[in-house]
């Protein structure tokens, strides 16, 4: 696990990351930089310049906020590929990249994915939502954040998900930078 974590009115903090390659192995890796309720903070930004990014088994890279600051910007470049795959063993948490405002009045963060090949799927997904997906909080008000993907390829499959969905506040965007074969 790699966390930073912020609570009252700072700044999470900023996670920066240039290996060849980030392969999650244990069941749930966790790279995280979040303000905790109450916090009133934003969350620090998550950079990546990696070979290959591989996040599996409930695993997540998260930078949201659980309290009225904005959830903080994630931007990787994997000069291979991004796999996101599956959920934990239970299926109640989605392997995937997270920038959100789970609670609170705060935005959700962007993610920016820059591949040639972006895979999710088996549930995984790719989230800049404003509420919590296993119901334990009461939802966000503020504004979901956006998706920026620029892969050659994206690929989708078996209930995979890219959500920029709100359940009050204002929907995100995805955007696909270039020409997309599903």
């Amino acid at each position: 696990m790699v966390e930073v974590d912020g609570t009252g009115d700072t700044l999470a903090g900023i996670i920066s990351f240039l290996p060849l390659q980030i392969i999650t192995q244990e069941v749930p890796s966790v790279i995280t930089a979040v303000v905790s309720d109450p916090g009133t903070g934003n969350a620090g930004d998550i950079w990546m310049d990696v070979d290959r990014l591989h996040i599996s088994n409930g695993g997540l890279l998260s930078n949201s906020t659980l309290g009225d600051g904005a959830g903080g910007n994630v931007k990787i470049t994997a000069r291979d590929r991004i796999e996101l795959v599956g959920t934990n063993e239970n299926g109640a948490i989605a392997s995937g990249i997270y920038s959100r405002a789970v609670a609170g009045g705060g935005s959700g963060g962007d993610i920016s994915l820059a591949t040639p090949l972006l895979s999710v799927r088996d549930g995984a997904t790719v989230d800049v939502s404003n509420f919590d997906r296993l119901g334990t909080r009461i939802p966000g008000t503020g504004p979901a954040g956006n998706i920026n993907i620029d892969a050659t390829t994206l690929e989708l499959s078996n209930a995979a998900t890219l959500n920029a969905n709100t359940l009050s506040g204002q929907q995100g965007n995805i955007y696909c930078g270039r020409q997309i074969y599903l």
